[in-house]
């Protein structure tokens, strides 16, 4: 299927940047710089565990970054740091008045764990370039907090897209539908347009959850992205899971990285 869409949307972590490294090498790093050298910081394994306890936990409590609470998504984080060192086994360490401030340097500094992918700024040139001759909109969406703008600017590459739009901002999260239907209001395409025989919409990302099925079951076509994938090609069990009697060919392909997903694109 060649697509002619009339909206393109990225999603941001794991598509357009990676980490530069685990996150619990990362907060350890940061941890042993600010705090004494006779402080016992534990380990990257550690905290790496004790995170994911911690992020799931703090998503149960207050879900979508806090959005509507009390100290919104900054206290939200400091929560998840507090969660974090009190389940790797260091209280001592939340309890201490200097923990704030780097609680406070994680969440201002976030740019300081991402990298772009090399493939990252030829294939937003090549799509940005396609969406202006189709007169197709090209935008940004993830499941972040309010720094979802500075993060894309500290990179260099938010003018690249029409609009950016963050759960946080859009008060939902992926794979709710009503995320990618958002989206499709902010580039002026009508809901009702997705009735069509052709995608109007193509989503690129790279969680199976939050990206394929969440664009799938908002009516969009997919790419998941991955680098584990060896090539362009249909994803299989999705041609018949989301699609009616009506639709020859598949809305969902997988993709190496972002680039080829100008192969998808009508010249």
């Amino acid at each position: 299927m060649v697509l002619a869409p009339r909206l393109i949307t990225v999603s941001c972590f794991g598509t357009l940047m990676r980490r530069k490294c685990p996150r619990g090498q990362f907060y350890r790093q940061v941890l042993q710089t600010a705090l004494p050298p006779t402080i016992d910081v534990p380990s990257s394994t550690e905290l790496s565990r004790s995170y994911r306890v911690a992020f799931n936990k703090q998503c149960i409590v207050a879900p979508n970054f806090g959005k509507d609470k009390d100290g919104g998504c900054r206290a939200w984080w400091h929560g998840v740091m507090h969660r974090t060192l009190e389940g790797a086994g260091s209280s001592a360490i939340a309890a201490d008045p200097v923990f704030r401030s780097i609680c406070d340097h994680i969440y201002d500094e976030v740019q300081d764990q991402w990298e772009l992918y090399p493939t990252t700024k030829s294939a937003l040139i090549s799509l940005q370039a396609w969406c202006i001759r189709h007169n197709c909109c090209l935008g940004v969406m993830a499941n972040m907090d309010e720094r979802l703008p500075q993060i894309l600017s500290a990179f260099g590459i938010s003018s690249s897209f029409d609009f950016i739009l963050s759960s946080y901002e859009c008060g939902v999260e992926q794979p709710m539908p009503e995320m990618f239907h958002k989206a499709l209001e902010l580039a002026a395409v009508p809901k009702s347009a997705l009735a069509s025989a052709s995608p109007v919409a193509l989503h690129c990302g790279n969680s199976a959850m939050e990206d394929l099925h969440g664009a799938l079951g908002a009516g969009f076509a997919a790419l998941l992205v991955d680098k584990r994938f060896a090539s362009l090609s249909p994803v299989r069990p999705m041609i018949t899971e989301w699609q009616n009697d009506s639709m020859k060919e598949t809305r969902a392909w997988n993709s190496p990285h972002l680039g080829l997903a100008m192969s998808l694109l009508e010249n």
